[in-house]
């Protein structure tokens, strides 16, 4: 049993006021931030351009999903496809490796005695 996703408001619907989702507040249709909290109320959709309420979750004239959770968006700056690993990623390896040799061969240098005399 698969249910469709529910669509959100048109932020571009005439007459209807924008409720805030911060604080609550109704400011008027065209308005873009909220006037008491100055959170933003509209945010477009990445596939077709158009203006939802910021509470919606998805767009009400194609659908779309239109917030995307943090790991989702970590993942795609992160990794190519299928957690595949990108050329800097092994460049980063390799200095985090000299950087924990560095540091081990510091501490097996320090003369420890000479910081803890009796």
């Amino acid at each position: 049993m698969t249910t469709e996703p529910e669509r959100g408001k048109s932020a571009s619907e005439p007459g209807g006021e924008l409720e805030c989702p911060k604080c609550g507040l109704l400011n008027p249709p065209r308005s873009r931030h909220c006037r008491d909290c100055g959170a933003h109320l509209v945010v477009r959709c990445q596939s077709c351009g158009h203006r939802n309420e910021r509470a919606a979750s998805h767009c009400a004239k194609c659908g779309h999903r239109l917030h995307r959770s943090v790991w989702r968006r970590w993942r795609k700056r992160m990794f190519l496809r299928n957690y595949e690993f990108a050329p800097w990623h092994v460049g980063l390896l390799i200095v985090f490796v000299a950087l924990v040799f560095y540091v081990v061969v510091k501490i097996a240098e320090f003369n420890f005695s000479s910081v803890f005399r009796p």
